[in-house]
């Protein structure tokens, strides 16, 4: 039955094909009460798309394979006939280009210590950059959301002047002395430094969820004595020793490149408490002497295929990721 459904989604697909394809690709997903969509239907080589109407089948899919509030339906059809599909409840595709595996659906971080939403005096936001950097020029009382961008000094001293400091984001600084953010209630710090030390932050009570992006090696340590840290996104940083990501018990969520999780999977296993792993997309690369501008990069990373192989590295005999491929009756033109 599912190889029927599938030999006529793959025959829908083909039918609405314009001139010249190759091969079509559907990011296809249904969930329970006949809901179904797609997140794109391209057909190579141009990246056309198409209007196919395949909600029909995708129900049909998320009842035969009994699955639950959501299902994950990769389908590539090819031209000449050959079609293969990739069935998953827990690998999707994340905002970011890349993938996530949803280990545990029923894990709930640690209730935020504070929402800004909860105090109108504290809901502001400030950006700073350059000179004003250092006296944190427009700071007050009232700021819950701190940027700090394109500034060569960068002074947090300030932010004693904002009890209410949430989110504090920096993108493109050297450097900073994480000191002051040690004495603030601070739940999401996402870090875009040349050098960052993480030492003063070591069991900062309310830190909640970090994000890192740096060149230099980053020492993980002090973030083992942060009591409700639950998220951390270490896809742009580079880690001095993986093998501390293994101690961190209260992780719910982690997110790297494919070669950061191979690397914390030849050192240890990953937090045991995890219940959503984060696959996330690798920068562009160009092709060698290839002179056609639509086609100076390599195909994107993670593929699909990619994605499967970091799935069953991750979940092992757990993963559910099923692979079905056959072939479709190819209609006259």
């Amino acid at each position: 039955m599912i190889h029927d459904v599938l030999r006529t989604m793959a025959g829908k697909i083909a039918a609405g094909a314009p001139a010249g394809w190759r091969r079509a690709e559907l990011r296809g997903y249904a969930g329970g009460h006949g809901t179904s969509g797609h997140r794109g239907l391209t057909y190579a080589p141009d990246d056309a798309g198409a209007d196919v109407d395949v909600h029909e089948e995708l129900c049909a899919l998320h009842t035969l394979l009994g699955a639950g509030e959501h299902l994950t339906v990769e389908l590539t059809v090819e031209a000449r006939g050959r079609f293969e599909a990739v069935f998953s409840q827990s690998l999707e595709r994340d905002d970011e280009e890349g993938f996530r595996y949803v280990l545990d659906r029923n894990a709930r971080p640690a209730e935020p210590a504070r929402d800004p939403a909860d105090d109108p005096e504290a809901f502001g936001e400030l950006t700073v950059s350059g000179p004003d950097a250092l006296s944190m020029r427009g700071l007050h009382r009232g700021i819950a959301y701190l940027t700090v961008t394109n500034a060569p000094l960068v002074d947090f001293r300030p932010v004693s002047r904002a009890p209410g400091l949430w989110h504090v984001k920096v993108h493109n600084c050297p450097g900073a002395d994480l000191a002051p953010l040690a004495g603030t209630s601070v739940e999401l710090l996402d870090l875009g430094m040349d050098m960052i030390d993480l030492a003063p932050l070591a069991g900062h009570p309310t830190l909640r969820l970090l994000s890192l992006r740096t060149g230099q090696p980053v020492d993980l340590e002090p973030l083992l004595s942060c009591p409700r840290l639950y998220a951390l996104d270490l896809s742009e940083a580079v880690i001095r020793d993986a093998r501390l990501l293994g101690r961190l018990k209260s992780l719910l969520y982690l997110r790297l490149r494919r070669a950061q999780w191979e690397e914390l999977w030849g050192l240890t296993d990953h937090p045991a408490g995890l219940a959503v792993a984060a696959l996330a997309a690798e920068p562009r690369r160009e092709k060698t002497w290839w002179w056609s501008s639509d086609r100076a990069y390599h195909a994107p990373e993670p593929s699909l295929k990619t994605a499967v192989r970091w799935a069953g590295g991750l979940a092992r005999e757990h993963s559910d990721v099923r692979i079905h491929s056959g072939r479709y009756a190819k209609r006259r033109r």
